[in-house]
Protein backbone atom coordinates (compact mmCIF):
# COMPACT_ATOMS: atom_id res chain seq x y z
CA UNK A 1 0.00 0.00 0.00
CA UNK A 2 1.21 3.05 -0.54
CA UNK A 3 1.13 6.00 2.13
CA UNK A 4 -0.77 8.51 1.98
CA UNK A 5 -2.32 11.72 4.34
CA UNK A 6 -5.74 11.35 4.21
CA UNK A 7 -7.89 14.45 5.94
CA UNK A 8 -11.27 14.24 7.55
CA UNK A 9 -13.93 16.09 5.68
CA UNK A 10 -16.32 15.64 7.88
CA UNK A 11 -16.90 15.08 11.81
CA UNK A 12 -20.09 14.49 12.14
CA UNK A 13 -20.86 12.41 15.55
CA UNK A 14 -23.33 10.00 15.39
CA UNK A 15 -24.55 8.17 18.49
CA UNK A 16 -23.85 3.94 18.27
CA UNK A 17 -25.93 1.73 19.71
CA UNK A 18 -22.31 0.75 21.40
CA UNK A 19 -23.16 3.89 23.63
CA UNK A 20 -20.38 5.97 22.09
CA UNK A 21 -20.07 8.96 19.43
CA UNK A 22 -18.58 7.84 16.44
CA UNK A 23 -17.34 10.11 13.12
CA UNK A 24 -15.95 8.17 10.36
CA UNK A 25 -13.03 9.61 8.94
CA UNK A 26 -11.91 7.09 6.08
CA UNK A 27 -13.62 4.02 5.26
CA UNK A 28 -11.41 1.74 2.32
CA UNK A 29 -13.23 0.35 -0.24
CA UNK A 30 -13.26 -2.93 0.50
CA UNK A 31 -14.13 -2.09 4.21
CA UNK A 32 -10.89 -3.86 5.76
CA UNK A 33 -9.75 -0.16 6.87
CA UNK A 34 -12.03 2.57 8.97
CA UNK A 35 -10.15 5.30 10.97
CA UNK A 36 -12.86 7.02 12.53
CA UNK A 37 -12.51 9.20 16.33
CA UNK A 38 -15.23 7.52 18.96
CA UNK A 39 -15.66 9.76 22.06
CA UNK A 40 -17.30 8.43 25.23
CA UNK A 41 -18.44 10.19 28.23
CA UNK A 42 -17.13 10.11 31.70
CA UNK A 43 -18.76 6.92 33.74
CA UNK A 44 -20.12 5.00 30.47
CA UNK A 45 -19.49 1.54 29.72
CA UNK A 46 -19.64 0.75 25.69
CA UNK A 47 -21.76 -2.39 24.86
CA UNK A 48 -19.74 -5.51 24.01
CA UNK A 49 -18.88 -5.86 20.31
CA UNK A 50 -16.96 -7.93 17.51
CA UNK A 51 -15.99 -6.31 13.97
CA UNK A 52 -15.43 -9.64 12.19
CA UNK A 53 -12.61 -9.48 10.08
CA UNK A 54 -11.41 -5.76 11.16
CA UNK A 55 -8.87 -5.54 13.95
CA UNK A 56 -9.73 -2.64 16.19
CA UNK A 57 -6.65 -0.29 17.57
CA UNK A 58 -7.58 2.49 20.11
CA UNK A 59 -5.84 5.46 20.59
CA UNK A 60 -6.96 7.11 24.44
CA UNK A 61 -6.38 11.04 24.00
CA UNK A 62 -7.82 11.70 27.21
CA UNK A 63 -9.38 10.42 30.23
CA UNK A 64 -8.70 6.70 31.65
CA UNK A 65 -9.78 3.14 29.65
CA UNK A 66 -10.22 0.31 30.82
CA UNK A 67 -10.96 -2.69 27.93
CA UNK A 68 -11.18 -6.30 27.34
CA UNK A 69 -11.49 -8.50 24.65
CA UNK A 70 -14.62 -10.10 23.60
CA UNK A 71 -15.07 -12.91 21.08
Amino acid sequence: MKPRVIKASSLNMTYTPERCFIAENYGSKDGKVSIAIATVKPGITTATHHLKGIEEIYIITQGIAITKEAF
